[in-house]
């Protein structure tokens, strides 16, 4: 790529790097966005809350709205998880183990299917001993490579290579006992497959497929047989579709829709009747290594199978499965290129795309933006890769419920992303990038413990004390695609946050609607404004905060690609008297080794340990890739966090190419 190609293509992402957000002035007179500090704020309500300490009103951005819905989210399915949820999976559990216990016999399948319920009962009871199992060795040695959370491993009890890195709690899940113990066991129950065919790729033989058969058998037998049991795990199980996505693998129906055969035909009568019926998985949710797949044979078909809480497939997931390895082939672009793709991985002593980006999901909801910078990084370069964004486009295109309604409004915010209330273009189509990448990993982190993720093989609110000068960031569209996304949860999932909610986003459309109209907020919509971000805190139960959430993983590599969002960028709205100031979020894309996942935690100390060390000129960026909302992105190593040089010339050629007097403008330390 040329010197001035990549310059061009940096243009937003260099602009946001150097601590520059410039907006236009269109139409003439209206406010100007400029980055005031970067890093500096741990969340986008400490923004606000300062200012209200400070007396300086509110900008509004379309952030915080997106922010505040994740939150609610977040809010809504603690108190759902801890009063509903898991005193079901408790019961379930309970009920299976006394159930098995006086009808199960000393053969294969019962002994396995008591030492997988004194596992559960384990993580559900917050104890580091598996009691009452057949096995109680390999029991305990499943148990503690559960609790340890550490690399891809063969498990001592189902035979297969297992993702035990998954189970490590996260998000609100950590720092809290019962939700720990919630998490650990959902995830196991979801991650633990009954695999119904035999295969090398997976370490699955032909007796232990026979087992997994008659196990899967025995608990869906005694799940219907009980109405307190199936009661049990239609409550665990109900509105889970529209909220995540419809269930992979084979259903409960279906196990029992095979009458018990011979051992040695058991489990072929289920694969074919999983083939049959179309209950193959279409999300690669295991480690196959396609190397040792039987000819005809795919790796989808390899994880057949049933789980006693099956996780759930995302339209995301499985798009991003369509563009990975083997959806895509061997790397045609230039291998000595000294930036390598960030999706290049060497799978099988073969170069290849081994991870998605966010940016690809953004291009297939209609980002050219995104396309033009994924082409420019070599990201496409791989065979087979436009035949692939086709079926990506289709599997996305099958969207439902909560998850079509989080498509329309991803597809409103790229669709209108240049609009014109007063910013420029391309700054415009940089801000809004970043905010719906944010809205996305929000997305992921409230779906940890249910969705599937790929494999490769309100009121106005009390009136705050404020000088004239609030604004809103105008994105009517936006807002009116969120309020049909909260209606939808009112509907399906009910909770007072989310009928105030629904309230502010209605008053915030109205508000909008006034200032587009006059140019500028009235002095009642001012007030509502400045007392926003406190009515939006009551509601999602508290701040934000960083997150951090897997999305792929690369057994070959042994890495897993995680988003996150950090601290907030500080933005000014020159234009007022004094200044209005506001947030956005900035997000973060990387590759980590699947034995250093990163945690809320341990992301926070990153970012405070390098948001501790700016001094100068200098300002940190992030580790090993970080995403910019244009949809460019920087690699470097694994053990560096990068810093950028501010070249003060350089920043003053920029601001004076896009038309703004640079002594108007001052960087993060007040110097012209």
């Amino acid at each position: 790529m040329s010197r001035g190609r990549r310059a061009a293509l940096r243009g937003p992402a260099w602009a946001a790097a150097i601590g520059l957000t410039l907006l236009a002035s269109h139409p003439a007179g209206a406010p100007i966005e400029i980055s005031e500090s970067k890093y500096a704020a741990p969340s986008l309500f400490g923004v606000y809350e300062r200012n209200t300490r400070e007396g300086v009103p509110n900008y509004i951005t379309e952030d915080l709205l997106l922010v505040s819905y994740g939150l609610i989210r977040v809010h809504v399915a603690k108190a759902i998880e801890r009063e509903r949820y898991l005193p079901w999976l408790e019961r379930l559990v309970a009920g299976l183990g006394e159930a098995l216990g006086k009808r199960a016999g000393k053969d294969a399948a019962s002994r396995a299917n008591r030492d997988y319920l004194a596992v559960l009962t384990a993580l559900l009871v917050g104890e580091a001993k598996a009691i009452g199992a057949a096995d109680a060795k390999r029991a305990q040695a499943e148990l503690d490579r559960v609790l340890a959370a550490g690399e891809i491993a063969p498990s001592p009890l189902w035979g297969y290579r297992m993702d035990y890195g998954q189970f490590l709690p996260r998000g609100h899940y950590a720092g809290d006992a019962a939700l720990t113990r919630y998490f650990r066991a959902v995830r196991y129950a979801g991650a633990a497959l009954f695999a119904v065919k035999s295969s090398r790729a997976t370490g699955v033989s032909r007796a232990l497929a026979k087992r997994m058969a008659r196990q899967a058998e025995q608990l869906a037998r005694l799940i219907d047989a009980d109405a307190e049991l199936t009661a049990a795990r239609q409550g665990l199980l109900a509105n889970l579709a529209w909220r995540f996505g419809p269930a992979e693998d084979l259903t409960l129906a279906a196990v029992l829709a095979v009458p018990p055969q011979p051992a040695r035909t058991h489990a072929a009568r289920l694969f074919e009747h999983t083939k049959a019926q179309g209950m193959l998985p279409r999300i690669l949710g295991g480690v196959v290594e396609k190397s040792r797949l039987r000819k005809n044979v795919s790796p989808l078909e390899a994880l057949a199978g049933w789980r006693l809480l099956p996780q759930r497939r995302t339209v995301d997931y499985a798009a991003f499965q369509q563009l990975v390895f083997d959806g895509t082939g061997a790397f045609e672009g230039n291998a000595d290129a000294e930036e390598k793709p960030f999706g290049l991985a060497l799978i099988d002593g073969q170069a290849v795309k081994g991870f998605p980006l966010l940016a690809e999901l953004m291009g297939l909801l209609g980002s050219g933006h995104s396309w033009e910078a994924l082409r420019e990084s070599g990201e496409v370069a791989f065979a087979g890769y436009q035949e692939a964004t086709a079926r990506a486009k289709q599997a996305l295109a099958k969207a439902t419920g909560l998850a079509a309604l989080h498509q329309q409004l991803l597809q409103t915010g790229i669709a209108h992303a240049g609009e014109r209330h007063f910013a420029l273009r391309r700054n415009r189509e940089a801000a809004r990038h970043n905010a719906l990448r944010a809205f996305w990993t929000w997305q992921r982190y409230a779906s940890l413990v249910h969705a599937k993720q790929s494999y490769t093989p309100a009121g106005k609110g009390l009136p705050a004390s404020r000088a004239h000068g609030a604004f809103i960031e105008p994105s009517l569209a936006l807002y009116q695609s969120l309020a049909r996304v909260v209606d939808g949860h009112r509907q399906h999932t009910p909770h007072p946050s989310w009928d105030a909610f629904a309230a502010a986003l209605n008053e915030v459309i109205e508000v909008a609607s006034r200032q587009v109209l006059l140019g500028h907020p009235t002095a009642e919509d001012e007030r509502f404004l400045n007392g926003l971000d406190a009515e939006l805190k009551r509601i999602t139960g508290g701040g934000d905060w960083p997150i951090v959430v897997d999305v792929h993983v690369n057994p070959s590599s042994g890495q897993v690609v995680q988003e996150a969002t950090g601290f907030a960028e500080v933005v000014k709205l020159l234009g007022g008297s004094p200044s209005a100031r506001g947030a956005r979020s900035l997000q973060y894309e990387f590759k980590r080794p699947l034995t250093d996942r990163l945690t809320d935690a341990k992301w926070r100390e990153m970012l405070t340990a390098a948001a501790a060390e700016l001094h100068g000129e200098r300002e940190m960026l992030t580790h090993q890739a970080l995403i910019v909302g244009s949809g460019t992105y920087m690699q470097t190593s694994l053990s560096g966090i990068p810093k950028i040089e501010h070249d003060v010339a350089a920043i003053r050629t920029a601001i004076e190419h896009l038309g703004f007097n640079p002594n108007n403008i001052r960087t993060l330390q007040g110097k012209n």
